[in-house]
């Protein structure tokens, strides 16, 4: 239920982004696993996500897996 949440979340952003915008940046960000091997694939699914979005002309995506990213700036722009 969790996935279909945050795609909805996706997909709602990307309608309100105007087709001719240029320079856009969206974060994505995957926790830390939770479940074990083979049962749940929320990584997977994600970095295919990403690859989708990444064809959006003007975004630019970026991924981080295990939770919040370290790096401070990571959110700049976005």
């Amino acid at each position: 239920m969790k996935i279909k949440a945050f795609i909805a979340i996706i997909f709602a952003t990307f309608l309100a982004i105007p087709s001719e915008a240029a320079n856009r940046k969206l974060v994505m960000v995957a926790g830390s696993p939770s479940h074990p091997p083979g049962m749940h694939e929320f990584t997977a699914g994600s970095i295919l996500l990403k690859k989708r979005l990444e064809q959006v002309k003007g975004l630019t995506v970026t991924f981080h897996t295990n939770g919040w990213p370290a790096d401070p700036q990571a959110f700049e722009g976005a």
